[in-house]
């Protein structure tokens, strides 16, 4: 007997459901874990041999050496470039050129330095991880779960460092006992993995028109002033227990557009790859020259430097324990100084003439990078929208790969200078911008506390107790992480000047409705996640009574309003 499925002639809905949840845990692997993991490894291969055999086997001077690593350099910056239009399309381009240079340069006799020196220079065009960034984006922001992109971000990293770490183990290895054929043949595997896993991805992808679908419902045709979220009454001491998946679905769209704290985190991310481009330009060539040890030692301690960093970033950024630690003694953005800090004077370090504290050195620049790296992109994912992601994502790999360019063509000169002036020039410049971005970044949290507070005083005066509570409200704003403060106050000051705009009716009525319903959202989805278990003094209530904070802005906040106290939240 036949079911009414049969008989209607159509398929039962849960295989489409199992066919789409197959493709799902298809891409999330690809995405967040094989193809950043063989870009690592591909990436950073070149520098096990490249500077140690142009020096020690063709045997060029430094300046011809740091042109020719510029070379890489410069192929890694276009292809980041290419993303910004097209992404898809330049990984797979990258791609292709990376299997084609590893090949070239196996296939070749090694007497030739025009094969080598090319080969090697093309294999930057891998240079792909802006384009898996954006997959992640957009992958992860259909789920309007704003803890799950900012979470997968941060694994994603930490696979592109597991196949640092692999690189660096096996290539100085594999170049010692194999030589040039040999790594260049281990490259072009990682290549044709890279490859496979890429075309894999295109054969799972969902068509790019799904993702937006949320966004027009949820706004609907005239914009995001939509009836899909009742405005609610909300107090200064009071959460309502609403679910912060509309308030992701509102940030993610194409509304917002992206703010000089987006290009400061972009470039600061580019400054924080400078120390560790002078230490991958000059690093093999400095411990071979001045410690006397072959490239399989040296191969294990940049991995041992690479294995640190992954640790460090998975540890303190994707651990229940670590995130508690990071909360409650680097709370945003203390989270941001302390990695960036800690790079400029590992790499002083690293400048000590005795191969142990260099090796110390070495291990912490590679620990902090990688940390501060992570936070930077999961910091950059959870304050931009998917329309600014897709600038700012690669503008940081840009600006980045920019500076690896000017590292690697002034290292080797600096190299013949003095072998430690790189590391001096590195931490000098470091440490500059480390004072930079905290002027910069405190000077915001005031301005954000002040759009806040602005906005709770003039819309919550309705009773007496609510007005004492207002007065408060700098304060108590100030005490946010960085990342509630910049998502609430954009979102204020956006919608205000929105509705201006528009004009029309209660203007007031219409201004104070919309945003009370985008800050509930916003402190939700923010706030209560990132602070409810690091806060012991935010007691959940019963359920639908939503969140009561209990504590004392004075207490949590003292001196002037132009002196702001670290954040615990």
């Amino acid at each position: 007997m036949q079911s009414s499925d049969e008989e209607s002639g159509s398929s039962p809905p849960v295989n489409t459901a199992n066919a789409k949840d197959w493709k799902k845990r298809v891409r999330d692997v690809l995405i967040l874990y094989l193809m950043p993991m063989f870009y690592g490894g591909i990436t950073r291969l070149p520098f096990i041999y490249f500077v140690i055999h142009l020096v020690e086997v063709f045997g060029l001077d430094w300046v011809p050496v740091g042109l020719l690593v510029g070379g890489y350099q410069a192929c890694r910056v276009l292809t980041n470039i290419g993303i910004t239009f097209a992404p898809k399309i330049f990984h797979l381009f990258g791609t292709l050129a990376s299997l084609a240079g590893f090949s070239l340069v196996w296939a070749t006799d090694i007497r030739y330095r025009v094969p080598f020196m090319v080969g090697t220079c093309i294999v930057g065009f891998a240079e792909t991880m802006a384009a898996m960034q954006l997959y992640a984006k957009e992958e992860y922001s259909r789920e309007k779960d704003l803890q799950v992109l900012k979470r997968n971000l941060k694994v994603q990293y930490a696979s592109v460092m597991v196949g640092v770490t692999l690189a660096f183990l096996f290539g100085g290895l594999v170049y010692q006992r194999l030589g040039v054929h040999g790594v260049a043949g281990f490259g072009a595997i990682l290549s044709g993995l890279e490859l496979v896993s890429f075309l894999l991805f295109l054969a799972v992808s969902v068509k790019h028109s799904s993702p937006q679908e949320p966004h027009e419902t949820q706004h609907g045709a005239d914009g995001p002033a939509s009836t899909a979220h009742p405005a609610m009454k909300v107090s200064f001491t009071r959460l309502p227990s609403k679910s912060h998946t509309d308030a992701l679905g509102s940030f993610s769209g194409d509304e917002f557009h992206a703010t000089w704290v987006n290009y400061l985190i972009a470039v600061t991310m580019g400054v924080e790859a400078i120390v560790i481009g002078y230490n991958l330009s000059i690093g093999p060539i400095f411990v071979l020259n001045e410690f006397k040890q072959n490239t399989t030692t040296i191969g294990i301690l940049f991995a041992a430097g690479a294995a640190s960093g992954t640790v460090a970033a998975v540890t303190f950024t994707l651990t229940d324990a670590g995130e508690r630690i990071m909360r409650r003694l680097l709370p945003s953005p203390w989270d941001i100084y302390v990695p960036m800090a800690g790079i400029a004077t590992a790499v002083l370090v690293a400048a000590v003439p005795v191969f142990e504290v260099h090796v110390l050195g070495l291990i912490l620049i590679m620990a902090f990078n990688d940390l501060a790296a992570t936070i930077l992109t999961e910091v950059q994912g959870a304050i931009a929208t998917n329309k600014a992601y897709s600038f700012v994502g690669p503008f940081g790999q840009i600006v980045r790969r920019s500076l690896n360019v000017v590292t690697a063509v002034t290292g080797p000169f600096l190299f013949g200078v003095w072998p430690r002036l790189p590391y001096m020039v590195a931490g000098g410049l470091s440490w500059a911008w480390v004072i930079l971005i905290v002027v910069l970044i405190e000077r915001r949290r005031r301005s954000n506390a002040h759009i806040i507070s602005e906005y709770l005083e003039t819309t919550q005066t309705e009773n007496p107790s609510e007005r004492a509570n207002a007065t408060n409200a700098n304060k108590f704003a100030r005490a946010w992480t960085f990342k509630t403060q910049e998502l609430t106050a954009r979102m204020v000051k956006n919608k205000r000047v929105e509705l201006e705009r528009g004009g029309g009716g209660n203007e007031s009525s219409q201004r104070r409705g919309s945003l009370q319903e985008i800050t509930d959202a916003e402190i939700e989805a923010q706030l209560v996640l990132d602070q409810a278990q690091a806060e012991p003094q935010l007691n959940v209530a019963q359920p639908g009574a939503g969140l009561e904070i209990q504590r004392d802005c004075d207490s949590e906040v003292t001196g002037t309003d132009t002196a702001p106290a670290p954040s615990r939240a």
